[in-house]
């Protein structure tokens, strides 16, 4: 059995998705059998928060952020910087626009906006093109001889 301490949460499908103090996110089918489990390198300690496209989000013992896809992949993670006056306290909260909202200790409000798996990918440069001219292969910027 994996250790939780915050509530959970369920989303439209009847999934239900809690964080565990062992370190990750787990999702159970309604009718409680384990669908996935999703490590992470901290405990996790808050309720998940989901959002309208399902991402879910839980806030880890040092304060970062980390969001999932329903599927269980690791989406991102927003680290923050302690001691500092806005580090996150409270359980996220996920606005209908998918922008990630976190209290602070210091009364502030953070908005993060983190990328979907597609746009993580989009993101990536592209590799470098590897070609043939005039005798050499080219990779990005760097000709090799061909030897015959």
């Amino acid at each position: 059995n994996t250790p939780h301490e915050a509530g959970p949460s369920v989303d439209s499908e009847g999934r239900i998705f809690v964080s565990s103090t062992a370190g990750g996110m787990d999702c159970f089918s309604p009718d409680g059998q384990k669908l996935w489990s999703a490590a992470t390198d901290k405990a996790l300690l808050t309720t998940p928060a989901i959002g309208a496209d399902g991402t879910v989000v839980a806030r880890d013992f040092a304060r970062d952020l980390w969001a999932f896809s329903a599927k269980g992949m690791i989406l991102w993670r927003q680290e923050t910087f302690t001691p500092s006056s806005a580090t996150i306290v409270s359980d996220p909260a996920v606005g209908p626009d998918g922008v990630v909202y976190s209290g602070n200790q210091d009364n502030s409000l953070s908005a993060y906006e983190g990328l979907t798996f597609e746009e993580y990918l989009a993101s990536l440069p592209e590799p470098p093109k590897l070609e043939e001219q005039d005798g050499w292969l080219v990779l990005g910027d760097h000709p090799v001889p061909i030897e015959a």
